[in-house]
């Protein structure tokens, strides 16, 4: 939250954390690992920062938390590799968009099935997502 605010960012970048929040990405408890990226991803806004995020090393540890059981380890991860792909060549972006969509949208149907339905249609790998309202179990949130 701290790390939201523009100034805010200036003074966190300024006082040298974002190599202690890179080390914190390899942290054995997810509750830290999704701390640290949840800062990092704030402070990948400014250019500036997500250029230090990455001569830091964060892509690798990034890349492994793309995988991550934790939905908000993994989003943060993908947020973050994404602000410092923005100023990167086009297929450097293409490839680390085929990363992120595998990782980010990887179906698990027993956790889909558990959960409240959505109206999206994630049977087939593949396919794009979409809504359904010809079927049955679809609620209108209107």
């Amino acid at each position: 939250i701290l790390a939201r605010d523009v100034h805010n960012r200036i003074v966190i970048r300024g006082l040298n954390t974002i190599p202690l929040f890179v080390q914190l990405l390899y942290s054995p408890i997810e509750n830290i690992q999704r701390v640290a990226a949840g800062v990092l991803c704030e402070l990948a806004q400014d250019k500036e920062a997500a250029e230090a995020i990455e001569a830091e090393g964060a892509t690798a540890p990034l890349t492994e938390l793309l995988h991550s059981r934790n939905e908000g380890v993994a989003t943060y991860a993908a947020a973050v590799l994404f602000r410092m792909s923005e100023d990167k060549p086009q297929d450097y972006k293409k490839r680390l968009s085929v990363e992120l969509t595998s990782s980010l949208f990887r179906t698990e149907p027993m956790a889909w099935n558990e959960s409240a339905d959505l109206g999206l249609d994630i049977g087939a790998q593949g396919e794009p997502l979409a809504y359904r309202p010809d079927d049955p179990s679809y609620r209108s949130f209107h």
